[in-house]
């Protein structure tokens, strides 16, 4: 489930242009990876009449299965929250990709939580960088990925996966030259 504002775009108001909308550096790409893996949803707290003609143009091919809008959220204590039990899915399978704190009030084990994106100078990868950790997930067969996310708490996700990969390859590495080794010295 992916959030929109902040993940996939944003969106920038001045006085000279009015509202413009700026698409995340890989999110064409992430879309196409992650549809091979996924059962895609746009869960946003905007209405349609935001949502859908930047959805029709950053996703021309419809590889996000769902769209839902605000009339999908939960309005609790003057926020709109994405209510992930409404997707009708097993929430063991479910992750929440969004910057928005108040997003995952309702199931926060399932989120994996980004910076938001605001077009900040030099190169964004986040997306780029998720691409590993998801792929993962998918080919580990997870039985419950809150449980997956939880091992990740108060980390960035995507920088904590690369150095635990790292780590593991190191470990494989290691006992590698340890079997030749004491293979060598028979």
């Amino acid at each position: 489930v992916l959030d929109l504002d902040g993940i996939l775009v944003h969106s920038d108001w001045s006085r000279g242009r009015g509202w413009r909308t700026f698409k995340r550096p890989g999110a064409d790409d992430f879309i196409r990876d992650m549809a091979q893996y996924y059962e895609l949803v746009v869960y946003t707290s905007q209405l349609p009449t935001y949502a859908d003609p930047i959805l029709d143009r950053l996703d021309p091919h419809r590889m996000i299965q769902y769209r839902l809008y605000r009339d999908s959220t939960q309005y609790v204590d003057g926020r709109h929250v994405r209510d992930l039990s409404k997707l009708n899915r097993d929430l063991k399978q479910v992750l929440l990709i969004t910057s928005d704190p108040q997003a995952y009030a309702l199931q926060p084990d399932n989120a994996i939580k980004l910076p938001s994106w605001k077009m900040e100078e030099g190169a964004d990868t986040t997306l780029f960088d998720l691409l590993p950790f998801l792929e993962a997930v998918v080919r580990t067969n997870v039985r419950d990925v809150r449980d997956v996310v939880k091992s990740y708490e108060g980390q960035h996700i995507p920088t904590a996966f690369k150095e635990r990969m790292k780590t593991v390859a190191e470990r494989q590495e290691a006992k590698k030259q340890h079997q030749r080794g004491f293979l060598g010295k028979r």
